[in-house]
Parts: C-alpha cells; sequence; structure tokens
C-alpha cells in the first residue's frame, strides 16, 4: 500500500501508462509534408489551434494551414490559414508564439537560405507582416531552434549548407518587442543544427544535434550567457538530428524520432529513427529512461512537430517524413502521445480511493492465488477506474490538470 502511494516518476512508470492514440484528420488538411513549421496557439478561452506553414515533399508548400483542436472527439479540423505566398515556401525554418503573436524564421529555398522574421497575424483576415530587423539579428540559416523563454524567444544554433565550408553556428540571439539582440556568452557550446531546446525552470536545455560531421547525444543547460554540459545516466537515446524534445509534467524531456545519419546533400542514406521505444529525461534527477508505449505507434519519422498541448501531459505529432529526399514517405497524419496521469494535485497512479480499492483487490487475488500478482494488478486497475467511471468519485485525470502542465 505504501508503494502505491510514492510520487509517480517517468523513469518507474509501467508501459501501459503511456499510450500512442491517432487521431482523426478532417477538413482540409495540408499535404504530407516533411520538414514544416507548426505551433500551438492559445485559443484565448476557448479551445487551442495549431498553425502549420511552409514544409516540403517533392516541392516546396507555400500555403499557411490551421486546425481547431478538438481534445475530446481526438480531432484536427484543417483550413487554410491564407492565400499562397513566397514568404511561406520554406522548409527548416522555425514557428514560434509569443502569447496570440505568431512569429516565422529562417528556413530555405531551393538551395537559399532565409534570415527574415515574419509576423503572422492571426484574426478575422490573417496576413503576413514582415518584422524590421532593428538591433542585431540572425543571419540566414537553417535548422535552429526558437524556443519561448522569459517573455521572449530564443534561437540557438543552425546551419548554411550554401556556404563551402559549411557553415555551423553556436550563438544564441533573443527576440522581444525591441527587435533582435545578440546574447553574449561566457563558454558557448559547440556549434549544431538538428538539435532540440526546452525551457524548464531558469534554463534552456538542449539534445543532440550534427555537428557537420558527425551525430551528437550530448545534453547541454545554460540559461543562454553561460552553459554546462549535462551527465545524465540511464539509457541514453542514439546519436541523432531533427528530431523533436518535448517538455511533459513540467520537468520530463520527450525525445521523439529523428536522423539517424544525416546527410545534408541527400545523396546518401538518411533514414530516421527505427525504433518503438520512447527516451525520457527525468531533468531534476538526470536520469534517461526508456520506455515502451502501448496502443498503435506511429510510423518512424523525422522532420515532425510534436506540440505539448497546455494543461495536460499529452502531445502531438504531425507531419514529418522518413528521408531527406523525396525517395522517402511523408506524412500529413495526427498522433497523441498520452501520459496517464491519475491525480490532479501530483503524479499518482490512482487518487486515494481507488487506491483503497485496489488493495483490496490485490488481497483477494493473493488470497485466492490462482492468477499471478501482475495479472491480478492489471484486472484491479481495470475495476477501480470503472468504478470512478460510473460512480463519478475521485474521477482519473487522464491530462493531469495542474500538475501535468
Amino acid at each position: 500500500a505504501q508503494g502505491l502511494n510514492r510520487p509517480f516518476s517517468a523513469s518507474s512508470s509501467p508501459s501501459d501508462m503511456w499510450r500512442w492514440e491517432e487521431w482523426r484528420v478532417e477538413g482540409a488538411p495540408p499535404p504530407p509534408l516533411r520538414s514544416a513549421a507548426a505551433v500551438l496557439v492559445p485559443g484565448g478561452g476557448g479551445a487551442p489551434r495549431v498553425v502549420l506553414c511552409g514544409g516540403t515533399a517533392r516541392r516546396v508548400h507555400a500555403k499557411a494551414h490551421h486546425a481547431a483542436v478538438d481534445v475530446r472527439e481526438r480531432c484536427l479540423t484543417w483550413q487554410p490559414l491564407m492565400r499562397p505566398s513566397t514568404a511561406l515556401a520554406r522548409h527548416d525554418h522555425l514557428l514560434a508564439a509569443l502569447g496570440q503573436r505568431v512569429f516565422l524564421f529562417g528556413g530555405c529555398t531551393e538551395g537559399v537560405f532565409h534570415g527574415d522574421t515574419v509576423q503572422i497575424e492571426l484574426g478575422e483576415t490573417p496576413r503576413l507582416l514582415p518584422v524590421g530587423l532593428a538591433g542585431d539579428a540572425p543571419g540566414p540559416r537553417s535548422n535552429c531552434t526558437l524556443v519561448p523563454f522569459r517573455g521572449a524567444l530564443w534561437l540557438f544554433g543552425g546551419c548554411r549548407l550554401d556556404r563551402d565550408p559549411i557553415e555551423l553556428y553556436n550563438d544564441v540571439f533573443v527576440f522581444d518587442a525591441e527587435g533582435w539582440r545578440i546574447e553574449s556568452q561566457d563558454a558557448p557550446p559547440s556549434p549544431r543544427s538538428g538539435h532540440s531546446c526546452v525551457a524548464w525552470a531558469d534554463r534552456l536545455v538542449v539534445f543532440g544535434g550534427w555537428d557537420g560531421e558527425l551525430l551528437m547525444q550530448d545534453v547541454l543547460q545554460g540559461d543562454g550567457r553561460a552553459w554546462a554540459a549535462l551527465a545524465p545516466t540511464g539509457r541514453a537515446p542514439s546519436p541523432r538530428a531533427c528530431h523533436s524534445s518535448t517538455l511533459a509534467a513540467r520537468s520530463r524531456m520527450v525525445v521523439y524520432g529523428g536522423l539517424v545519419n544525416f546527410d545534408p546533400a541527400g545523396e546518401g542514406q538518411a533514414n530516421c529513427v527505427q525504433e518503438g521505444a520512447l527516451h525520457v529525461l527525468d531533468l531534476p534527477s538526470l536520469v534517461w529512461s526508456e520506455l515502451q508505449v502501448s496502443g498503435r505507434p506511429p510510423p518512424s519519422r523525422a522532420f515532425h512537430s510534436m506540440l505539448a498541448l497546455p494543461g495536460s501531459c499529452s502531445m502531438l505529432l504531425l507531419g514529418g517524413g522518413t528521408r531527406n529526399d523525396n525517395r522517402g514517405r511523408n506524412f500529413n497524419d495526427c498522433y497523441e502521445l498520452r501520459w496517464l496521469c491519475w491525480s490532479p494535485e501530483r503524479h499518482c497512479l490512482f487518487p486515494p480511493s481507488a487506491r483503497s480499492r485496489l488493495v483490496g483487490w490485490l488481497l483477494v487475488g493473493n488470497r485466492l492465488r490462482r492468477l499471478p500478482a501482475p495479472l491480478w494488478l492489471r484486472i484491479a486497475a481495470f475495476w477501480v477506474v470503472a468504478w470512478d467511471d460510473v460512480s463519478g468519485s475521485d474521477p482519473p485525470v487522464e491530462r493531469g490538470g495542474p500538475a501535468c502542465s
């Protein structure tokens, strides 16, 4: 009984606590694309919506789309956001939101790299608003990261493949109401592109990427000025680039997908990671966990978007592709990755009344000794959840509430 009352951690969660579920895609969705950019915009009191633009398949996509997010029905309903525009025709670019404001930066179009910043104004008549390059703006680049942090957007890294030799960056820029500024660094990390970055507590956490020759699997943390390499224990993900890292349950970094090798010219094999496991880094303890996920998994991919649903322990996987050339498969599907949290105050498997009933079921199973304990645990879990669903007392909360935001 004491074990059931302990806080629930990702490193000890059973396999069926993480689950894949495919969503319905309706309306007028974008075509199957890789290297598009997507962001989740708060609904302002209503449901959030997804904004997606750009990307590539056999040609660069010059459109923007938006979708209403219906969590209850597990459905995305897509609509075109605006008319096609050459400003949207790019791939490996970034989208990020500051409140209701959405900003686009960088990317590449047929070998031409961009360094412009564009605001996508949402409203009754969406439009594109070029942002003046006041201050020290970053130069053209792709495959960088752009993360909301401390009330601004923080950009790190990236590359330019149109230079000889290829240029990779390790600089940090900050974009706010006053424009761009470069952040001075005491000990900058190694240059990289195709990495991932999340904001956690008062720091940025970077994982993996490509250094121009090799893929990486290191973990860095910093405040933009000072950086340090971390040394997590546990089963770390393989070296990769063009993957996603998403912050879940306040302090867990979920790593998904990516490339097992990186050929910027697209001349050799550049296949996505083929694995059914999920890698989660518990940031306070710095322990990696490799977890199996229940449900029907999505096809393996890279160049995708993974968006955390606000106020929940769920995230949405959108699009992506299996290769960095036109010989692979691209996607326009949507999957939810859900961590089942049963308490709105803390990460526990069952609420208090359910735990007491669970203990009773386990005692009955132990006394009868007819079924193994793991099977009795699953049977008991099913019945306490079913009981709560019917009685309405202590209902299980799949998307965690405040504890999982």
